[in-house]
């Protein structure tokens, strides 16, 4: 038998996270992937001569990333993305809206005031409500402080994003343009917590984001090798079966290849509700954690449409690596429509050629278009009807990016692959293909409670780290490495 200090299941982003930090700190990790590669949706994959990253759209490097990384010898290139992104939408009588503007402040203020002069008392009286939640942590030990330099904190923190558009009889020039950002979190406009939706606007206005220039297998292969450096292992093709727990601790874990692991510390980078319904055994605790993570409204998935083109991305006109179309600004029917295969859609784009020029060959360019889809749209889909749906789906979503973009796409597709929340699922084991969990204002407090019962040892030596439970996409793998230091921590003592 095997013996670990810590055994990670996933090496998705908070997963291989989780191990680096560990191996830094003299624990030998052992991290259990069911694939091949590392990263879990942090992927990519080949058709023809293209290579498409499976899901990142850019990371802010500089602000969350970079120094962490460096420490653990983490140095593979990041290349900043312009200072800029286009947004496009359909009015409501039904004009085509594309705009495209300069990220900072100033310069975004300007661009906003030279086409909707009316607007903008109400644009900076809303980024200075994003600015005081941004800031409010300064001053969280002098109650004095904040409500001085924070006067509309404590209303803010407990309303929801439209709430506060409402109140503030914001116009729709500005919803059109914000509103596009719901699906970074999941929840409609309606349910978005304010403090959330701040959190989204105001740093994609005001910093600048960067992109891999190898993929995200040019950071996951060093990340690999640090932590094997460091003295850990990574499984691949093996997948964690079974947690063994006794007397509510955990004493090892069971694998697809039939190994049996000693550890008494497991970290999961997967959803808790796969692991306390499939891999540990079932008693009143488990029951009562499972209860917990049933009574908190998943996220929804994705259905992503890549293309590879043959046509650079200056002959086609686009300027932006990142790009939000909405076929129309009514936020909440494109919310609506996120069950089903057809629109009208929310649309997110990405085209790394813009920041990278040679990321496909010349004269070429990648676009890659991700549409937010419950996982429940496949529900009663036949595979006949699902293959239909699929397909439907893939035309409609490339016409209306055409139709914002005034480009004829269709004349200039070489390769293109279609995802759905199947094919989420499928990869990622994530029933229906679902990212974590929605972020609504009245799950907050479900969340909180949920996550911290996880990882109190309500099973002494079972930890999460990922989407489900401690932050949100690329972030997860910095998040996780504090997780994994308070697993270090609490060793203190063992043999």
């Amino acid at each position: 038998m095997k013996e670990y200090d810590v055994v990670v299941i996933g090496c998705g982003n908070g997963g291989i996270g989780a191990a680096l930090a560990l191996a830094a700190q003299g624990k030998k990790p052992l991290v259990l992937e069911q694939h091949n590669l590392p990263g879990g949706m942090a992927t990519s994959f080949v058709r023809g001569r293209f290579e498409f990253d499976a899901s990142i759209h850019a990371l802010f490097y500089d602000l969350i990333f970079r120094n962490t990384w460096e420490k653990f010898g983490i140095t593979e290139e990041f290349v900043k993305t312009p200072d800029n992104f286009t947004f496009g939408y359909a009015d409501e009588e039904g004009n085509k809206v594309l705009k495209t503007y300069p990220l900072g402040m100033q310069d975004f203020m300007k661009a906003f005031a030279a086409d909707y002069p009316e607007c903008v008392g109400k644009m900076q009286e809303l980024l200075g409500y994003c600015g005081e939640i941004a800031t409010a942590g300064r001053y969280k030990d002098d109650p004095e402080a904040l409500a001085k330099n924070c006067p509309h904190y404590e209303e803010l923190m407990g309303k929801t994003a439209q709430q506060v558009l409402d109140d503030m009889e914001c116009p729709m020039e500005i919803q059109s343009i914000v509103n596009q950002f719901w699906w970074y979190l999941g929840p409609s406009m309606e349910d978005f917590p304010f403090f959330r939706f701040a959190n989204v606007i105001l740093p994609f206005i005001t910093q600048v984001t960067y992109y891999p220039k190898h993929t995200c297998h040019g950071y996951l292969a060093e990340f690999e090798k640090m932590i094997r450096t460091m003295g850990g292992d990574i499984w691949f093709n093996t997948k964690a079966t079974e947690i063994v727990v006794e007397n509510n601790k955990v004493t090892g874990v069971k694998t697809s290849q039939g190994d049996v692991i000693k550890t008494n510390h497991v970290i999961c980078n997967c959803s808790p509700r796969i692991v306390l319904e499939e891999m540990v055994a079932k008693t009143d605790t488990t029951e009562e954690l499972l209860n917990q993570q049933k009574d908190i409204h998943e996220n929804f998935s994705f259905s992503i449409v890549y293309l590879g083109l043959n046509k650079s991305c200056e002959e086609l006109g686009i300027k932006s690596h990142h790009i939000f179309l909405e076929e129309t600004n009514d936020s909440e029917k494109t919310y609506a429509a996120s069950g089903t295969f057809d629109g009208p859609y929310n649309l997110g784009l990405l085209c790394p050629n813009v920041s990278i020029p040679d990321y496909s060959p010349e004269g070429t360019a990648i676009l890659s278009i991700s549409v937010p889809m419950q996982g429940f749209a496949l529900d009663g889909l036949t595979q006949k009807e699902y293959f239909k749906a699929k397909q439907r789906f893939a035309n409609q979503a490339v016409e209306a990016t055409g139709n914002l973009l005034n480009i004829d796409l269709k004349e200039y597709i070489e390769e293109i692959v279609i995802a759905t929340p199947a094919t989420l699922a499928r990869y990622a084991n994530a029933r229906n293909g679902v990212l974590g969990y929605a972020i609504r204002h009245d799950d907050l407090g479900k969340m909180a409670e949920a996550t911290a019962r996880l990882n109190d040892n309500a099973i002494e030596g079972l930890s999460y780290v990922g989407q489900f439970t401690t932050g949100v996409g690329y972030q997860n793998n910095v998040i996780a490495m504090g997780v994994a230091g308070k697993v270090a921590a609490s060793m203190k003592g063992e043999n």
